[in-house]
C-alpha cells in the first residue's frame, strides 16, 4: 500500500511524504534565496498527521508526528543553484490513538535492547546527510542521498517469517525516500511566492489538481477536482478517493536570505472503498520548517 493511506493507522513512513503526495509543483519566485557558503544553520522540520473516522458508533482518532533537527551547510553556488548538505541530527516521532501509544527518540538508548515495533525503523534517518540543490529563484530543490535511508530501513526491519525475503518495509521505503519523492517534498517546503495562481497536480498515486494562490508570503490551496488511486488490487481491491481539499501556508526569508519559517496545513476527506462498506476518514496534516537559534548565521 503506497502513500499515507491506511484503514487502521496513518503510516509513519508516509507521514513524512504527505506534503509531497498531495502538493506537487513549485511556484516561481518574486524574492530569491541568498544561500551562500558560511556558518552551519540549524533547522527543525516537523510534520503531523491527524486521522479520524466513525466505526461501530465510535469515532476513532489517531495522531502521528515526525520531527527532525537538521544542520545545513552551503558548500557553494553555481548558476543560481546552491549546494546544501543537510545532516539529520535527531529524530523524534510519536503515534497515539485507541490502544496505541508509541514514542521514539533517536537520542535515547533503546530500552532493554528492543526497538519500538512501529517507529524503531526511524533510527535509520539519524545521522544521514542529504544533498540539496536549491534553485535560489524558485525554491525548486533536487535531493540526493535518500537511497541510504531506504536501505537502512530495510535492514532494520527484516522479514521475520522469511529472513531471505525482502523487508516488508522495503518497497514503501524505496518509494518514499527516492530522490524524486524527496525532491518533490522539499520543493514544496522551500517554495517561493508567485503573482500567478497555479494549477498544481496531485502527487502519485493520486490523479487530480489543486489551485494554489499566493498573497504576499502566504498561500491557499483548494481542490475542486477529486483525486483517486488504487491502493491494492485483486483479490482484495482497495480504492481511495480524496475530496474536499483545503489548505494554507506561509513561506518567509530570514534576514540573511536563508529560509526562515515556513508552515502549512492541509485537510481533506479520504474515502476508502474495499469489499466491505466504505471507510470515510478526515485527515489534517500540518508541517513546519523553522530556524533554530536564528541569530547563529551572523555569529
Amino acid at each position: 500500500m503506497r502513500g499515507f493511506f491506511s484503514v487502521r493507522y496513518p503510516s509513519l513512513l508516509a507521514t513524512a511524504a504527505a506534503i509531497a503526495g498531495l502538493v506537487a509543483g513549485a511556484p516561481l519566485s518574486a524574492a530569491d534565496y541568498a544561500l551562500t557558503p558560511g556558518p552551519v544553520r540549524l533547522y527543525l522540520v516537523e510534520t503531523k498527521q491527524e486521522v479520524s473516522w466513525a466505526s461501530g458508533g465510535d469515532t476513532l482518532k489517531f495522531s502521528s508526528s515526525l520531527a527532525t533537527s537538521q544542520a545545513w551547510k552551503c558548500s557553494g553556488v553555481t548558476a543560481g543553484v546552491a549546494a546544501v548538505q543537510a545532516t539529520i541530527l535527531r529524530v523524534l516521532s510519536t503515534h497515539t490513538g485507541p490502544g496505541s501509544q508509541h514514542n521514539f527518540d533517536s537520542a535515547q538508548a533503546i530500552a532493554d535492547g528492543v526497538s519500538d515495533p512501529l517507529l524503531g525503523h526511524l533510527k535509520a534517518l539519524d545521522g544521514v546527510t542529504l544533498t540539496f540543490a536549491i534553485n535560489q529563484t524558485t525554491g525548486a530543490t533536487a535531493v540526493t542521498g535518500g537511497a541510504r535511508i531506504a536501505d537502512a530501513i530495510a535492514k532494520r526491519a527484516p522479514n521475520l517469517t522469511d529472513p531471505s525475503a525482502p523487508s516488508p518495509l522495503a518497497t514503501q521505503a524505496q518509494a518514499l525516500y527516492s530522490d524524486a519523492n524527496l525532491s518533490r517534498t522539499w520543493t514544496q517546503l522551500l517554495a517561493r511566492p508567485t503573482a500567478q495562481a497555479q494549477t498544481v497536480p496531485l502527487g502519485e498515486p493520486l490523479t487530480g489538481t489543486l489551485l494554489r494562490t499566493w498573497t504576499g508570503d502566504t498561500y491557499t490551496l483548494a481542490g475542486s477536482v477529486v483525486g483517486t488511486a488504487v491502493l491494492a488490487r485483486e483479490p482484495a481491491t482497495v480504492t481511495a478517493m480524496v475530496s474536499a481539499v483545503t489548505g494554507s501556508g506561509t513561506s518567509a526569508l530570514g534576514a540573511d536570505g536563508w529560509p526562515g519559517t515556513a508552515s502549512g496545513t492541509l485537510s481533506f476527506t479520504l474515502t476508502l472503498d474495499a469489499v466491505t462498506q466504505p471507510v470515510i476518514q478526515q485527515h489534517l496534516i500540518t508541517w513546519q520548517i523553522a530556524r533554530l537559534i536564528p541569530g547563529s548565521a551572523e555569529q
